[in-house]
Order: structure tokens, then sequence, then C-alpha cells
């Protein structure tokens, strides 16, 4: 099995569980594009958001879907994210999660929210009025995610092995590398760090 979608199908098995210890319905995870800020959704669906806020959601037992708000942005996050297509959705985001939350069971179903704090009161507020009763799952969450898989270790060395060989290069390993970044490691070079962005 492809690792991209065993690490996708292990979050959704901590999802689950998550939703199972606390009588969860369904969950919502919202972020925004600022790189400290996305990993809720980037958590849940792979994709690094390109807009302000994006949203994603999952029932029970199912599978997430991801919303974005243009047709564009939808063609970027199926080609980036680990979601089958048919769950990159485009659309109006606050209506795509309402819409999901009335396809709940019972009338007023319970949903987990992560970071609920980050979330704007005046989209809290139209949240609200789906009816569901709204927890905040994020301590929780932080708890079931803090073990990290042999994937998320993987990525974790890859950072760090780049992040030396470009400090590395910086303190004068790297002689010799031109403007365009010729002369850099690999590493450095596939990922756009070059002289003229280095000084």
């Amino acid at each position: 099995m492809d690792k991209k979608i065993a690490e996708r199908d292990r979050r959704i098995a901590l999802f689950n569980q998550l939703m199972e210890e606390q009588k969860l319905d369904g969950l919502v995870f919202t972020s925004i594009a600022q790189q400290a800020n996305q990993m809720a959704v980037k958590y849940a669906t792979n994709y690094p958001l390109t807009t302000r806020r994006d949203f994603a959601w999952m029932p029970k037992g199912g599978m997430v879907t991801l919303i974005v708000p243009t047709v564009g942005q939808q063609f970027h996050a199926r080609a980036m994210s680990w979601l089958p297509e048919e769950n990159v959705v485009c659309g109006d985001m606050v209506a795509g999660v309402k819409e999901f939350i009335s396809s709940l069971h019972g009338s007023k179903p319970r949903v987990g929210l992560y970071e609920a704090a980050q979330v704007p009161v005046s989209i809290y507020r139209e949240l609200e009025s789906s009816g569901a009763e709204f927890v905040d799952i994020t301590e929780r969450l932080t708890e079931l995610r803090a073990p990290k898989s042999e994937y998320e270790l993987d990525l974790l060395r890859n950072a760090s092995r780049i992040a030396v060989e470009s400090f590395e290069w910086v303190l004068g390993y790297g002689a010799g590398a031109d403007r365009r970044g010729r002369g850099l490691p690999e590493s450095a070079r596939l990922r756009g760090f070059a002289c003229a962005h280095t000084f």
C-alpha cells in the first residue's frame, strides 16, 4: 500500500477513535493558510492551504472531505491531497459545512471542532445556527497525534537533513555555488534554496 494512503488511513482511525471516545457524530476542521495555523486541515487532508481559510469534515466511520472556494483550487487540491477526488469539492465553504452537519443523524448532532478558539466569531455563529452541539477536541486530538508514525518521522528526518545541508552550504561548505544554486546540495537546490535567497 502507498505510504501516504497508509498514513491517511492511520489518521482516519485516530479520528474514529476520538469520535467513539467522545460520542461524536462528526468532525470539522478549519485552518488558515499561514504556516503556523494550517495544521488542522493539513493534518486531515495532506493539503497545504493556499487561501485564507479552508474546511474539512468527516462523519463517524466515513472519509474526510475537503472544501475549497474555487474550481482552480479544487484542481490543485485533488492533485496535492491524499483524499479521493470525489472528496475534494468546491463552493460556499460555510454552507458546505452546514450541509454536512445537517446530514448527520439526530436533531442535535455532536460535532468535534479542532482549535475552536481560532474560528472567527462570525463563522462560529453561522455554524451554531445548524443546531449542532460543538465539542472542542483540541486537547484530546493533540494527545492522539503525539506518538509519531514512521511516515511522520521520515518527514522530520528529511526536513532536518535539508536544513543541515543548507546551513552547511551557507557556512562555507558550498563554495563555488552560483546565484542560481548550482553547486548546492541536490536536496537544497530542489527546494529552491539559492544564493540569491540566502543572503
